[in-house]
């Protein structure tokens, strides 16, 4: 198997293209076997639903009493399940076949639904030392140090290689499977969307427990989805802005990272969450009061100000959209249609201002002005 294939998930009008590169950025480095599992798991059982289409990413449930936390970021990065809440860890759920256990508790098994069509699977036994097993459990038991660290990391790291090594087909025993009979409405497109242009602007560069990243804006994209574009686009220019001036020394931490904004907006806290999993590391904080009299979206879907406080360890700077980037037409346009919805004219105007801001923000050379 090529790791470099992709996979496919509809969201939205858009088809997007996923990497085992692009789940193992959102990750970081921790636990690069259970990241190629769920690479290998949703190449499995996606296409098997998929009957001919693509699958929603929105349609897309997840049950397993596996815990393994790089198969959750993975599956979150792929599919949403996590922020939909839709990716459920059941200690005790019934299972088919005789899966083979986990590290520590559980077992590899895993029941995805999709639109009506679900498939149940394990994984197939011997495919995991023994050694990785006994290393696993010492290490839940109390956190390994100096070398027996470093074998238990190039034993995640081999699993993970072993893993991408295969065919899907060659991984997993399938119990159960009911597809779905079309997954793509008449009409709808299966290419994926073209992100080349936003894959060649300048990556983002961080750093997870010394492992390098380079994140594109084409990658923010395809974790948060094309419908937020603005938020992503918004954010992905702060960091850009942001990390040379907080980190001068080189790629900071993801882990040394700590945001504070007064914007709420999808597009935003996935953006930025794609890059530094300041979120789900407890260190993104939103205040709606931040930022009084500063560029402010409306109230709604993206409500609060464009004012972010970020922190790299001790080094702080405070970042403020320029007013010359109000989009206020656009905004205007996003009350309207929270209030009374918008007629086909109005529909048209605000994906063009939608458009007109993307732009605006990524041409911008410096999107904020910065208080260091």
């Amino acid at each position: 198997m090529n790791s470099r294939e992709h996979l496919l998930v509809r969201d939205g009008k858009d088809v997007l293209s996923l990497s085992h590169e692009h789940l193992s950025m959102y990750h970081g480095s921790e636990y690069p076997g259970g990241v190629a599992l769920a690479w290998q798991a949703l190449r499995f059982a996606l296409p098997a639903l998929a009957g001919g289409g693509v699958v929603r990413r929105e349609d897309v449930l997840l049950k397993t009493p596996f815990p393994g936390i790089g198969f959750f970021d993975a599956v979150e990065m792929a599919t949403r399940a996590s922020s939909r809440k839709a990716f459920h860890l059941l200690d005790g759920m019934p299972m088919l076949g005789n899966p083979p256990a986990s590290p520590n508790r559980g077992y590899f098994f895993f029941e995805l639904h999709a639109a009506g069509g679900i498939v149940l699977f394990s994984l197939k036994h011997g495919l995991v030392p023994d050694e990785f097993y006994t290393l696993s459990e010492a290490n839940a038991r109390s956190p390994l140090q100096g070398a027996e660290r470093e074998r238990l990391m190039a034993l995640r790291r081999a699993v993970g290689a072993a893993l991408l090594a295969s065919k899907p087909e060659d991984l997993f025993d399938c119990h159960h499977l009911s597809p779905l009979p079309r997954t793509s409405a008449e009409g709808e497109d299966d290419s994926p969307a073209d992100l080349s242009a936003e894959d060649a602007l300048p990556p983002l560069a961080v750093a997870d427990n010394g492992l390098p990243l380079s994140i594109t804006y084409g990658a923010m994209l395809r974790y948060a989805g094309r419908q937020s574009e603005c938020g992503v686009a918004a954010a992905y220019m702060l960091l850009r802005q942001a990390l040379p001036l907080l980190a001068r020394e080189g790629m900071p931490e993801r882990k040394d990272l700590s945001i504070r904004c007064g914007i709420f907006g999808k597009g935003m806290v996935d953006g930025l969450e794609m890059v530094t999993r300041a979120a789900g590391g407890g260190r993104l904080e939103i205040d709606e009061r931040l930022g009084e009299g500063q560029v402010v979206a409306p109230e709604g879907q993206t409500g609060g100000s464009f004012l972010f406080d970020i922190a790299v360890g001790t080094r702080k700077g405070r970042f403020l959209l320029k007013k010359a980037l109000d989009p206020e037409r656009y905004f205007e346009l996003c009350r309207l249609r929270d209030i009374r919805g918008l007629d086909d004219d109005e529909k048209r105007e605000i994906e063009r201002e939608r458009i007109v801001f993307s732009k605006a923000l990524l041409t911008a050379g410096e999107a904020y002005e910065a208080i260091l």
